[in-house]
């Protein structure tokens, strides 16, 4: 077994616990009390979309989790590395694009970082 991929795995589903629980309570709860411009939509539309959105954030991430734990036991590491190669790229970008934005107030880049590091520790040490 692949540890640092199981490891990853791991990081990655408490990324996407963490990110539906406490973006539903401090987050979209305080989003959803402001004042909407009538081109956006209605309020209730627009509240529902971003909801959607905001848990299908979290469904990716655990969809990311079980890939990372099937390559970890993976019979043909070959594939699981070229897997783990995508992944990788996913939250190095994850990283780079939070931190830009939110000028490195938003210290979820660093959990994003934390992950593509130690899956990209799998491809070369696992």
């Amino acid at each position: 077994m692949n540890t640092f991929y199981y490891t990853a795995a791991i990081l990655t589903l408490l990324l996407g616990i963490i990110h539906s629980l406490v973006g539903e309570q401090y987050f979209l709860r305080k989003l959803f009390r402001r004042e909407l411009p009538f081109y956006v939509g209605s309020e209730v539309f627009v509240n529902q979309s971003t909801r959607i959105s905001w848990h299908l954030t979290t469904l990716a991430w655990w969809g990311l989790t079980w890939i990372l734990f099937e390559v970890s036991d993976l019979a043909y590491q070959e594939i699981g590395d070229s897997i783990a190669v995508v992944i990788t790229i996913i939250f190095i970008g994850s990283a780079i694009l939070t931190a830009a934005i939110s000028k490195g107030r938003y210290f979820v880049w660093i959990a994003y970082l934390l992950i593509a590091l130690t899956t990209g520790l799998g491809i070369f040490f696992g």
